[in-house]
């Protein structure tokens, strides 16, 4: 904080729960001191699971203000979202778009996107704006930042929500929270 001349942090994450050396417990405790003390505003979690969030709350103080999750359509973890929701966890998807992978030339996505005039990943991102979580997304091209931003300016139908529902596999593209086998 010295170094970049500020006061406090906005938000702190763990990045994975890593069970193999079992130490998330500690560590939140160690954030959730940092936010007592004023250093960081908000404090939260990435690719914690259900039994995870639950060791927190038996463990700590804290609830997370969010856990950053890969989710795509094809990733949809309805069971961890709903958990959540009941906590007033804020759910963030990261790799929304699978890390550029099949999501982009999936034919049932290009169908509804013609719908709207809307590329793959813009009905992607509004699928999951629309259920209702936060989407991290990163590109260095101008044109695909720009396109990203443009979700705002329709809706998906209820059909067209419920079709795309029928993607998710369970298939993750950046590893497992629980063997924290990770790209």
């Amino acid at each position: 904080m010295q170094r970049l001349n500020i006061g406090y942090i906005d938000e702190l994450l763990i990045h994975w729960p890593t069970p193999k050396y079992n130490m998330y417990v500690e560590t939140w405790k160690a954030l959730e001191k940092l936010n007592k003390d004023g250093k960081v505003r908000t404090i939260g979690v990435c690719n914690f699971t259900i039994d995870f969030l639950e060791d927190l709350r038996k463990n700590c103080d804290i609830t997370p203000a969010v856990n950053q999750i890969e989710m795509h359509p094809m990733l949809i973890q309805k069971d961890l979202m709903d958990y959540c929701a009941d906590r007033g966890i804020l759910i963030e998807a990261y790799s929304p778009l699978m890390n550029g992978g099949e999501i982009l030339t999936n034919e049932l996505i290009a169908k509804i996107g013609a719908k709207y005039g809307k590329s793959n990943a813009q009905v992607t991102l509004r699928y999951l704006y629309q259920l209702g979580v936060r989407i991290l997304v990163k590109s260095v091209h101008k044109e695909r930042i720009i396109q990203n931003q443009e979700i705002f300016d329709f809706e998906l139908s209820a059909s067209d929500m419920e079709e795309i529902a029928t993607l998710n596999a369970g298939i993750r593209t950046c590893g497992d929270p629980l063997t924290a086998n990770f790209r």
